[in-house]
């Protein structure tokens, strides 16, 4: 049986060990909420019982603050969020995806490796499109059906991706991304730097 809070969400208490790492391999989420709705915990069940059993790359869970779907990669939020759209149109609101950090002594961020297929003349776009994004290795093969380039980046320079990718490409390019593992996050100088 699960315990509900009434703690606002900021202030939940910390997840018990094994929730944590049952929802550390869900790098991103996406939140849903109803405009038509007194309750979006109501709201969040009824749009549950819409989606039906989640897939293997999601999680749902029903929150006071909406639904929020955990996904394996940004792209396993699409269905979800078309099929709830589609169902309660503009009466409902769904953020932007956002990635889901790991709070401890250290922040860590989520790592993706990334695959991405296409044909030749986009393989230089991609590769640097993804050095630019800070990935940390980078390889591109060729083939005789185009090109598969290779590399681990942070979740939070992906966002957005799939939709660049296919701008990028000419919508010919596919993408393939799980997560690897989670890497300390780097504060960074911090407010006293030069």
């Amino acid at each position: 049986m699960t315990k509900l809070s009434l703690l606002p969400e900021g202030r939940r208490a910390a997840p018990r060990p094994d929730e944590a790492a049952r929802y550390a391999a869900y790098p991103v989420q996406q939140l849903m909420r109803s405009r038509r709705h007194a309750f979006q915990l109501a709201f969040a069940h009824e749009a549950m019982a819409l989606l039906g059993e989640p897939a293997g790359d999601l999680v749902y869970e029903p929150s006071y603050r909406g639904l929020r779907v955990l996904g394996l990669n940004e792209a396993s939020l699409h269905g979800p969020a078309a099929a709830v759209r589609a169902r309660y149109g503009p009466a409902v609101e769904i953020e932007a995806p956002r990635v889901r950090y790991q709070f401890g002594p250290v922040v860590a961020e989520p790592v993706l490796s990334v695959v991405v297929r296409g044909p030749r003349q986009f393989a230089l776009r991609v590769r640097d499109d993804l050095i630019r994004r800070g990935a940390e290795t980078v390889t591109v093969t060729y083939n005789p059906a185009g090109f598969i380039a290779r590399a681990q980046v942070a979740q939070a320079e992906l966002l957005g991706y799939p939709g660049w990718l296919d701008d990028l490409t000419g919508g010919r390019g596919k993408l393939l991304a799980w997560l690897s593992h989670y890497a300390p996050l780097d504060p960074g100088p911090g407010p006293e730097a030069a």
